[in-house]
């Protein structure tokens, strides 16, 4: 089986800045999406837009709770990135914990994946599960 000449890894980090899978209700949390070429060869993606990366929240059974791309406009102009062999780059988001209408997500387990909208194989990561705890008493 061939591997993909990309490889993208969510990494989910806490306001302090360190790699988390759980948070306290209400906490930003930062999603950092990291593309990296995999190849020996310099590489190009090709996106449809000025959008360089997305972040999506699903809840239990796979509901998409939350999208960082939905309330926002990318320029419509192809955006090329090349990555020499093994460069990676990495992309954030943060999220506030509230789903796409603005209400807080209750305590509970959830599950994000960070995306380069290149449509290649790799440049979807595998989802990260996380929870949300509740606010201390």
């Amino acid at each position: 089986v061939t591997k993909p000449d990309f490889e993208s890894l969510l990494t989910l980090k806490d306001a302090a800045g360190k790699k988390a899978s759980a948070f306290r209700s209400r906490e930003t949390i930062t999603l950092v999406v990291t593309i990296r070429n995999r190849s020996d060869a310099a590489r190009t993606l090709t996106l449809p837009t000025s959008q360089t990366h997305d972040c999506f929240v699903y809840a239990g059974k796979g509901e998409e709770v939350w999208r960082w791309s939905s309330s926002r406009m990318f320029a419509q102009v192809i955006t090329e990135m090349t990555f020499a062999p093994g460069e990676s780059r990495s992309f954030t988001a943060t999220w506030d914990q509230t789903d796409r209408k603005g209400a807080p997500l209750p305590p509970g387990d959830y599950q994000a994946v960070g995306l380069v909208p290149a449509g290649v194989p790799g440049a979807r990561s595998d989802p990260a599960t996380f929870a949300i705890r509740p606010p201390d008493v």
